[in-house]
């Protein structure tokens, strides 16, 4: 038997090699985010780390580096195929179904998966600390690796995800793209929209080669840009030509050209979303500085994720005022709300948009409302409907829960969150 690999990457060796400078090299370029230093070297020592893929369970250390091993040959393929044909259209259909696998598997490998759940336990310890109560116990570096371990049997669910989202092939034709070691990388361009495989309006993004990037889309950006487009629907239409290129690439699954200002948005998320390592095809990282020292927490990143004074996440791309966002499946509503009452326990509201409110609750019940005002998010519900309700001798709404023993329990704690 060969002997079991002690050097494990996070980031496979076939998707390094696509970054080499030359075909067939070894070598790529490497960026240093916590110390702004760059380098070249060998692709077999680029976003490794001794024995990484092992957890101690019980008495026994496990080494599951080479459970990656398949999907690293398939990557290797499918790296390949996209290559030479850049066209989903051409590449074998058993490589184009096999995608959200090979995705899903980079998700659950990285540095950052390891290192997010031992932030956030130490932050949720901090807050405890301030707020005068007991600390929580830190997860250590075996329980996190328990955690990353774990992540392997929910790959199943993490696959479904993927496969509901429309695939697009990116295609730089001036090889300006650039991943780290954290690759899969998500935005949400809708200014309330949140960062999640579930989240209505996300986008997830994975350089496979300077050239080329998969897009994994919401399917409501389709539905969005279908309905813009459309002369006959009331949304109104986009004034940017890239979103009617992209609308054809989302109906025809042809490759959508993206130039330098796309590339260096992609780029940009790499270096936001990545733990502390880049790599190229060149040695120019201006752009990584650049971004850097606009935000300086970019440096070393542990966790995507922070423990704030709110559960519900900040929208800054809201106008101010108050707006209610409901979410079902991949749909997505947001309402203008004109009035709140503050001593109810639930979300009673009023607003001006009749003929909106009247379309939302034909689509309910929703999964979650959100109430944010100014851009904050103060309040939260799972699992909720809308209903009339009277204010007085005023006509209002209420957002309640779907489950009535919920309510129940709702009215009896008496608890109103709303500032």
């Amino acid at each position: 038997m060969p002997p079991i690999p002690r050097k494990h990457h996070y980031v496979p060796q076939a998707l390094l090699k696509s970054f080499s400078p030359r075909p067939g090299t070894d070598q790529v370029f490497v960026y240093d985010k916590k110390t702004g230093t760059r380098y070249n070297t060998a692709v077999v020592n680029a976003a490794a780390e001794r024995d990484f893929n092992s957890v101690r369970i019980g008495e026994q250390t496990v080494n599951y580096e080479m459970l990656f091993q398949e999907a690293d040959n398939r990557l290797a393929i499918a790296i390949q195929e996209l290559s030479c044909r850049r066209s989903l259209i051409q590449v074998d259909e058993q490589v184009v179904d096999d995608l959200a696998a090979l995705v899903a598997t980079q998700l659950v490998r990285t540095k950052i998966m390891r290192t997010s759940p031992m932030e956030l336990s130490n932050q949720l310890s901090d807050w405890l600390d301030v707020q005068g109560l007991d600390r929580t116990q830190v997860i250590d570096d075996d329980t996190a690796r328990q955690i990353a371990f774990a992540k392997l049997f929910e790959l199943d669910q993490i696959v479904k995800l993927l496969r509901n989202k429309n695939i697009v092939l990116l295609v730089s034709e001036t090889g300006g793209l650039c991943i780290s070691d954290n690759p899969v990388v998500m935005n949400n361009s809708f200014p309330y929209g949140r960062i999640g495989l579930d989240a209505p309006g996300i986008e997830i993004y994975f350089p496979v080669s300077p050239h080329i990037s998969l897009a994994l889309y919401c399917p409501s950006i389709h539905e969005i840009l279908s309905e813009a487009i459309n002369e006959n629907h009331p949304r109104p239409a986009p004034k940017e030509k890239f979103s009617y290129r992209l609308n054809n690439s989302l109906e025809l699954g042809e490759p959508l050209v993206i130039y330098d200002r796309y590339c260096m948005a992609l780029n940009e998320l790499q270096v936001l979303q990545s733990s502390r390592f880049l790599y190229a095809s060149n040695e120019d990282f201006g752009f990584a500085a650049a971004v850097i020292g606009r935000s300086h927490k970019a440096r070393e990143v542990r966790s995507l994720y922070s423990i704030g004074n709110s559960p519900v996440p900040p929208a800054p791309g809201l106008p101010n005022g108050d707006w209610l966002v409901l979410e079902k499946g991949h749909c997505h509503y947001c309402l203008s709300i004109t009035w709140l009452n503050p001593e109810s326990v639930y979300i009673d509201f009023q607003t001006t948009d009749l003929a909106k409110l009247d379309q939302i609750t034909g689509s309910q019940p929703f999964k979650s409302a959100t109430l944010y005002r100014n851009g904050r998010g103060v309040r939260g519900m799972g699992d909720v409907v809308i209903v009339n309700t009277m204010i007085g001798q005023e006509k209002a709404f209420r957002v309640e829960h779907s489950d009535h023993a919920l309510n129940e329990l709702l009215r009896q704690t008496g608890e109103n969150p709303i500032a």
